[in-house]
């Protein structure tokens, strides 16, 4: 152990005790700028960016992400592709979650190591990192997530902390309305911090609140009856419908089925070590502190069991584990936490090893780097087992020179240009002033392209997907006969497009990655 006093390793150790969460972000910005994707990816990405290029901002839907827009206005002025700017706000934000998820461990645990290696953990866990490194609203909504757990936790009490930690929630429901899963246990931490007098004095506040929005809400049911009862038509009947959030799962087999699920992607999260030292976590900090790890177990199962229980959506060949991010996140505070216990343990017994301090020291940080090491090689290799195996755990659509194991199972897209690629090769295949159908897919892509590179805007390209292409592509072909119409499907067994009952109305024709409709048969 005497060898690592030559190199400058104390020294580095000795900078990073003094800076502990800058260092922290400095690593994880590094991680993420190497593994970044360097252009569009098809889908939300590409729309996203869109969005910011148009800067559009939609307060009042559900689905609108206002503040990630207006943030990422001001990254597009970078001399950089749209596309590749909002990629970097992604890999920022998910550094400063880091660095934060860092601090709060430390909090927790006073363990530097157990706090890298529930950050590095966190860090390099699938769901995370695959939204770290595109454009998307979950870094800087996962960002809020361990700002409020780190004001709730770390900042003094007093009338400061709660104006900070309004307007922190606030500016975070702006970004994603998800946050507010997260209310029960902010609620529940916050009360048990006061004494009887102020519970009180909080049941008979929000008792105050509902039976004021109740009045109001009466009022205008008397006073606007049609407009009330149309509003409330298009809140409770819109699909999904918003009470089905709410109601108990309607079907106990699938919903045991998402449940198991759900573990399953907790495992690809933190594979083997990490799942491990995340229940012995929390069953070892239980026994210390039993008010905090209820306040994180309330994140976890308010969250958790929000989307379990809603079996509309389902999480075979879909991305249902994006919503499980805040439960990752927490989790990721066990993993520390765990390991924090166990080396504790370890270390009071380490007169049998005859081991220096220094040594000890040396040996720690090296597992909190070697464990989620092993994480990122468990992600370059599970592409290549699947393959190998022949199993279709993606179960999704497909692109032309896209490796669905690849680009789903491995979160790094460094170097990744498929999707930019695809786009601009169907889009050069079509014969000027033609129309272009395409589904959700490629056509954010293809848009994308069109709207902020100026690539062929004398195309029209159309979203249309499923069976109902038949009949779309029929009456623009009744309006406009001599306008060549395309369809936009690189595969003749992707039922997104059932180009077999296309064949049987239209004569098909294969140009490049697309379909040309022809005369009808």
């Amino acid at each position: 152990m005497q060898v690592f006093k030559k190199y400058p390793v104390n020294n580095l150790i000795k900078f990073f005790e003094a800076h502990e969460g800058v260092s922290v972000f400095i690593i994880a910005f590094i991680f993420y700028m190497l593994t970044v994707a360097p252009t569009v990816i098809s889908g939300d990405s590409a729309e996203y960016a869109k969005l910011v290029y148009q800067f559009k901002l939609f307060f009042w839907r559900a689905d609108s992400h206002p503040l990630h827009v207006i943030v990422g206005k001001i990254f597009s002025y970078l001399p950089l592709e749209l596309a590749y700017s909002m990629n970097i706000l992604s890999a920022l934000f998910a550094a400063v979650t880091i660095s934060l998820l860092y601090l709060v461990i430390r909090k927790f645990s006073g363990s530097v190591v157990s706090s890298l290696l529930g950050a590095l953990s966190f860090m390099v866990a699938h769901t995370f990192w695959f939204y770290a490194v595109i454009t998307e609203v979950y870094s800087l909504h996962i960002f809020f997530v361990v700002l409020l757990i780190y004001i709730a936790v770390n900042v003094r009490p007093g009338k400061w902390k709660k104006w900070i930690f309004l307007l922190v929630f606030l500016l975070a429901l702006f970004n994603h309305l998800l946050i507010l899963l997260t209310l029960p246990a902010f609620f529940f931490y916050y009360l048990s911090n006061l004494d009887k007098k102020g519970r009180r004095k909080i049941w008979l506040g929000l008792l105050f609140i509902v039976l004021v929005l109740l009045i109001t809400f009466l009022i205008f049911l008397f006073l606007y009856h049609q407009k009330t009862i149309k509003i409330l038509k298009l809140v409770l009947l819109r699909d999904p419908p918003v009470f089905a959030f709410l109601l108990p799962p309607t079907d106990l087999k699938i919903f045991f089925k998402e449940l198991i699920f759900y573990f399953l992607y907790l495992f690809y999260q933190f594979p083997l070590i990490g799942f491990i030292l995340g229940f012995w976590g929390i069953y070892s900090f239980y026994r210390t502190n039993k008010k905090l790890t209820w306040f994180l177990l309330i994140l976890i199962l308010c969250n958790g069991l929000f989307f379990v229980k809603f079996t509309y959506w389902q999480s075979y060949g879909g991305t249902k584990f994006t919503f499980y991010l805040p439960d990752y996140l927490v989790f990721s505070i066990f993993i520390g936490l765990g390991f924090n216990n166990l080396w504790q343990r370890l270390s009071a017994g380490r007169r049998k090893f005859t081991l220096s301090d220094y040594q000890i020291k040396i040996v720690s940080v090296g597992l909190s780097f070697l464990i989620p090491a092993v994480t990122v090689v468990f992600y370059a290799l599970m592409p290549h087992l699947v393959t190998y195996l022949n199993i279709d755990l993606i179960h999704t659509r497909t692109l032309s020179g896209r490796d669905n194991n690849r680009f789903f199972l491995n979160p790094n897209k460094s170097g990744y240009y498929n999707d930019r690629k695809l786009g601009e090769e169907i889009l050069a295949s079509a014969a000027d002033h033609s129309i272009v159908l395409a589904d959700y897919t490629i056509y954010t892509t293809l848009t994308y392209l069109q709207l902020v590179e100026n690539i062929r805007p004398d195309l029209d390209v159309e979203r249309s997907e499923g069976i109902k292409i038949v009949d779309y592509a029929n009456s623009i072909k009744h309006l406009d006969p001599n306008r060549k119409i395309y369809v936009s499907d690189i595969d003749e067994d992707d039922s997104y497009y059932n180009l077999h009952g296309l064949g049987e109305r239209f004569e098909l024709r294969k140009s490049g990655y697309l379909y040309e409709i022809c005369g009808t048969k």
